[in-house]
């Protein structure tokens, strides 16, 4: 339309025919920052699936995974999406991001920036109508899953392949990140979110496995299942009395599974000791103040205390098996 006005304003002018303009370069922040979310993405994937995988023989709900990293180009803002479609193509639909390394989606040759046509007899080259797409494939992925093999059809530069995948079972729960500058994690009952704040606040991977355990321990415990049937009423009241009272108790369980779940994966369990010394040193008041978490002192004996549970299971050579999963979880109360 301002093609048109533009036109009609100026009849004098005539119309040269148009010209291919040469792509401007990409800001180099972008390409930084697409970089880097990248390979956060990889190794936040990569760390979930040790947690995951690890302790399989414990949760009560595992699923098969993949190692497999998918995204698309809603799932950008308006400043990174001509940069993703340059560096990854993520215009032409569902793709892989990134591969876990020994996964079965690496063993099975899956490589980033694969184009995904279908997952067994799910196209994905059809999407749902909402800008996210991400929480439909998920669920299209791990239904084609559930059996724990899938035929993929992909496009790799410009060649169609198909690929046999496996799974290998593993916890049940979804991780990704959130952009955000809040010192934040969530979990919903199925996926659990870090905020990009709080996994650049992390020092190495083990303090990372901290805060990827602590999350998916709340999906694992069903925490918002059963804070639902315990009442919660969420919002500003969650923040109040019995409210309040409910969620530490989700808070204070997630803290000493994770602390479990991150050693039976090969990190630090002290790890979670001094992540949470120094998160809560500097940002404890924005974390703390509602009530619904436990302050620096307490929160500081609970996890240390659990992590000296897990070295006296080691030097006694017992397995590392979780209070929290001995048995069904006690409602909450």
């Amino acid at each position: 339309m301002r093609a048109f006005l533009t036109f009609a304003l100026l009849p004098m002018l005539y119309v040269l025919p148009a010209q291919a303009q040469p792509a401007q370069p990409l800001d180099p922040v972008v390409i930084e920052a697409l970089t880097q979310l990248r390979a956060d993405d990889v190794r936040v994937a990569t760390i979930a699936y040790g947690i995951a995988t690890a302790s399989a023989e414990i949760c009560p709900v595992t699923q098969p995974l993949t190692g497999m990293v998918v995204h698309d180009l809603s799932q950008y803002t308006d400043r990174f999406r001509d940069g993703a479609v340059r560096l990854f193509g993520a215009d032409r639909g569902i793709a892989v991001e990134g591969v876990v390394s020994g996964s079965p989606a690496d063993r099975a040759g899956l490589k980033p920036n694969d184009l995904l046509v279908a997952i067994d007899t799910v196209g994905l080259d059809r999407l749902p109508g909402s800008k996210d797409h991400m929480p439909s494939v998920r669920a299209w992925i791990d239904q084609a899953m559930a059996d724990g093999k899938a035929v993929v059809r992909l496009v790799r530069d410009g060649r169609p392949m198909t690929i046999a995948l496996d799974g290998v079972k593993g916890c049940a729960s979804q991780i990704e990140i959130r952009p955000s500058e809040e010192f934040n994690g969530w979990a919903d009952g199925t996926t659990a979110q870090l905020s990009s704040a709080m996994v650049d606040f992390t020092r190495d991977d083990d303090e990372l496995a901290t805060v990827i355990a602590h999350e998916m321990a709340h999906n694992i415990l069903r925490h918002r299942a059963r804070l639902n049937a315990a009442g919660l009423q969420r919002g500003l009241l969650a923040r109040f009395g019995r409210n309040a009272r409910l969620v530490r108790q989700t808070e204070i369980e997630a803290d000493r599974l994770a602390v479990y779940l991150i050693a039976r994966a090969g990190h630090d369990p002290h790890a979670a000791t001094r992540f949470w010394d120094r998160l809560l040193d500097q940002h404890g008041p924005g974390i703390i103040a509602d009530g619904t978490h436990l302050g620096r002192s307490k929160q500081m004996a609970l996890v240390e205390g659990v992590a000296r549970e897990v070295d006296a299971l080691r030097a006694a050579g017992q397995p590392l098996v979780p209070p929290l999963l001995k048995g069904p979880p006690p409602p909450l109360d």
